[in-house]
């Protein structure tokens, strides 16, 4: 299991991912589909990190 550092790691690089993504002007479809996917591990990795926060 990935630890706290890793987690935070990898949801700053969606977060980077996130903003190319939106910087980049009109979306086409694919690329709004990959940035729902990017968005929904965002926050499941945003979950993780707060649920391994508390018990740190």
């Amino acid at each position: 299991m990935p630890d706290l550092e890793e987690l935070i790691r990898q949801h700053r690089e969606l977060d980077e991912q996130l903003q190319e993504l939106a910087g980049s002007g009109h979306l086409s479809p694919l690329q709004q589909h990959e940035a729902a996917v990017m968005k929904k591990r965002k926050l499941a990795l945003k979950d993780r990190i707060a649920v391994l926060a508390a018990s740190s």
